[in-house]
């Protein structure tokens, strides 16, 4: 059976690519951001991690949610910046798109993506994919 760390460990190496890392000055982040970190960073965090319930390609399957979360400093004037944000999520999709199946059963599916305020710090946003994934266990 996975866990929610293996799970975000695989999304880790997926996102960590120079096509996405150059557009941050931060870093990728498991489960958190530090606090009062203004860079440009990428935060994964998982929802939630199923038991093993269905049986495909040879393999007990798992299902679950995982949310990339990219996070840029507002403007000025208060608005989240919309531009890094946006330039951002533009690199990661390409690379969940095309990064699952490897050497073992691992799709993810993205379901949906919008920009929200960070309730944590008010000069920051993030925009947020939230992705479905099956991984065999």
């Amino acid at each position: 059976m996975k866990t929610i760390e293996d799970i975000l460990n695989r999304c880790y190496l997926i996102v960590n690519v120079s096509a996405v890392t150059s557009l941050l000055d931060g870093r990728i982040h498991r489960h958190k951001k530090p606090l009062n970190d203004k860079l440009k960073n990428i935060v994964l965090t998982a929802l939630l991690i199923k038991p093993a319930t269905s049986f495909e390609r040879g393999t007990l399957t798992q299902t679950g949610v995982v949310h990339i979360n990219c996070y840029a400093q507002n403007l000025s004037n208060g608005k989240p910046d919309e531009t890094s944000i946006n330039a951002i999520m533009a690199a990661v999709i390409p690379k969940i798109e095309a990064g699952h199946g490897t050497t073992e059963f691992f799709e993810l599916d993205i379901v949906g993506q919008q920009i929200f305020q960070d309730p944590d710090e008010d000069d920051m946003s993030y925009g947020s994919i939230r992705v479905n994934y099956r991984i065999g266990s």
